[in-house]
């Protein structure tokens, strides 16, 4: 989740990075000499991963997971720290993994973290809403935006599909609507070229007055 700070009557551009959660890389960063790592995929986390772990060790400690079984998850690279190591998820269960653990030592500011792969947007739809309450209708919110592949578009611009970026432009006109103090929530939905759809990113959204400044 994501908090947003608009003005009232200013034109606002929202950047969506849409990264794809079945393949994710792993990297280890400073070049450390000991500890390990601990990841989290679906609210359960591995027990400790060297920090030089190969690739079938991090599978190994991904399929320790009650939710994950043999064959779930694909891993290459490794072995750390300097070699990443790429998870390819398998399962119909899209969940993002994260590192929540952290123990290495040595080197220098060593650091782990997850990156995930831009997500084509070819054949794909993203929808921006902006309302009051999740339940309310979408016919009610208060900013309806879309684009869709190929199709046509509304307050959403995608340069490039493969890169997997979009950028939502909230209109000065839009924004005068909106009450200062009021709390607004957003979330933006993607629909995949199988039809699949899930929320990508929600939050909250503050509105501050718009402020004129006299001088005498």
């Amino acid at each position: 989740m994501s908090d947003l700070v608009f003005i009232r009557g200013d034109t606002a551009e929202i950047d969506i990075f849409v990264t794809s959660r079945t393949i994710q890389d792993v990297i280890i960063e400073g070049v450390p000499t000991g500890g390990a790592i601990r990841l989290t995929f679906n609210e359960e986390e591995t027990p400790d991963i060297p920090y030089n772990a190969t690739s079938t060790q991090m599978r190994v400690a991904l399929e320790t997971l009650q939710g994950v079984s043999p064959g779930d998850f694909t891993v290459a690279g490794g072995p750390g720290p300097t070699t990443l190591w790429t998870l390819t998820n398998n399962t119909l269960y899209p969940h993002e993994i994260t590192v929540t653990g952290n123990t290495l030592t040595g080197g220098s500011g060593a650091r782990a973290y997850v990156s995930g792969r831009p997500f084509n947007l070819n054949g794909c739809i993203l929808r921006w809403t902006m309302k009051v309450s999740y339940n309310q209708p979408d016919s009610q919110a208060m900013v309806q935006h879309s684009w869709t592949h190929g199709g046509a578009s509304s307050g959403i611009s995608v340069a490039n599909p493969l890169n997997g970026v979009a950028v939502n432009t909230i209109t000065s006109a839009e924004s005068e609507d909106f009450v200062p103090g009021q709390l607004y929530l957003y979330d933006c939905q993607l629909t995949d070229s199988s039809g699949k759809t899930k929320t990508i990113i929600r939050g909250n959204i503050i509105v501050l007055p718009d402020v004129t400044i006299t001088v005498p």
